[in-house]
């Protein structure tokens, strides 16, 4: 029987060494945990819910798919997730250094930059159906805000 190291499910190759303690922090669970839990809706042959802004700053939900978000399929051999890292596809239009993103999928094979994604945590408090008005519970979603691409913010218009 061969021995199962730490990990989230789909991330095979990344900066972050599961291995280690410190990648299971808080801080760096929270970025981590949305992509395992992408991958693994992936493989249930899923889409991911996508939220996004009409001309009329109404929400649409559709889905997504993980190869969509990450610019690759998310079983390519050839997908690294980086994460806490600066997008240097950017670079070009900073003054100075670039800022950090929550994760950066590359080209393992060539260290190209496809998308930049923050993620994002939410909590809603959910008012459960007993008589006792202390009775909640909170309820934690993950998201991914998929940034900088163009296709994104298409429809947001001039805000």
């Amino acid at each position: 029987m061969t021995k199962q190291e730490p990990g989230l499910y789909g991330i095979t190759y990344s900066n972050r060494d599961f291995t280690q303690a410190e990648a299971w922090g808080k801080n760096q669970f929270n970025s981590s945990f949305p992509i395992g839990l992408t991958n693994l809706i992936h493989s249930k042959g899923l889409g991911n819910i996508y939220l996004c802004l009409d001309k009329e700053l109404k929400i649409n939900h559709g889905k997504i798919s993980a190869e969509q978000l990450y610019g690759i399929s998310p079983v390519s051999d050839d997908l690294f997730f980086s994460f806490e890292s600066p997008c240097t596809s950017y670079q070009q239009f900073i003054i100075g250094s670039l800022p950090r993103v929550d994760l950066v999928t590359q080209i393992r094979s060539t260290g190209q930059c496809l998308r930049p994604e923050d993620l994002m945590q939410l909590f809603i408090t959910i008012q459960n159906f007993f008589d006792d008005e202390n009775s909640r519970f909170i309820c934690r979603m993950w998201g991914i805000i998929a940034g900088f691409s163009k296709c994104r913010f298409s429809n947001i218009g001039s805000i």
